[in-house]
């Protein structure tokens, strides 16, 4: 299958991006547990980059942050990141993949072996459902048949002297820490698309930065 989405900074558990199996594919993160994750992350804000291989209009993504040692329970750093309608990728040219810049909150932890998940709803597939009157499709584990997904190689963070450990960490509503990011997107036809419920998908797009 060809790619689609994956990510590129923190390097991506697998080059191959055409992963349709979430979290990660065939690659789990327990397939590292005796192995010391050496890149440290430290609790705040962390530059990330995704990119895209293959154009799927409207169709949003997600960031979630896995258990310490585990892709189960994975806590939502940031959804509804907009679709960037701006480009046609060259899947057998890297050089022209659309990549996607942005800063996301890393929370003040502790963890030997976590990991970054994204997950792509494909919204263009789902018809008159992903218009901004539609009642869009769900993911995780929901109405979304077809979602691609890419998951970072592990790393450790290393919070301060109030962090908690991972598996003990309670996972706030991520828009309680991005509390200006917008309510809506570009639908269809330049319409707003509700996008206040997270895991719930339509086509949203907007306008990226070109200078980043």
């Amino acid at each position: 299958a060809y790619s689609h989405s994956r990510w590129e900074c923190p390097a991506p558990r697998s080059s191959s991006t055409g992963i349709k199996n979430g979290p990660c594919g065939s690659q789990p993160l327990s397939i590292y547990e005796t192995d010391t994750a050496t890149d440290e992350i430290k609790p705040g804000p962390l530059r990330i980059i995704f990119e895209e291989s293959i154009h799927h209009t409207g169709s949003p993504f997600r960031i979630s942050l896995s258990s310490d040692g585990t892709d189960d329970d994975a806590c939502v750093l940031l959804d509804h990141i907009p679709h960037n309608d701006c480009c046609q990728p060259k899947f057998l040219d890297e050089s022209t993949y659309t990549k996607y810049v942005l800063t996301i909150e890393i929370p003040n932890i502790t963890c030997e072996r976590c990991s970054l998940h994204l997950s792509n709803p494909m919204t263009d597939k789902i018809g008159s459902n992903g218009s901004p009157s539609g009642i869009g499709c769900t993911d995780p584990d929901g109405s979304c048949f077809s979602v691609y997904y890419s998951c970072t190689k592990p790393f450790r963070i290393v919070g301060d002297e109030n962090a908690v450990q991972r598996n003990d960490y309670s996972c706030p509503d991520w828009r309680s820490v991005h509390e200006n990011w917008p309510l809506a997107w570009v639908g269809d036809n330049g319409e707003d698309v509700d996008v206040t419920t997270s895991g719930v998908y339509r086509r949203e797009s907007s306008t990226w930065n070109k200078d980043d």
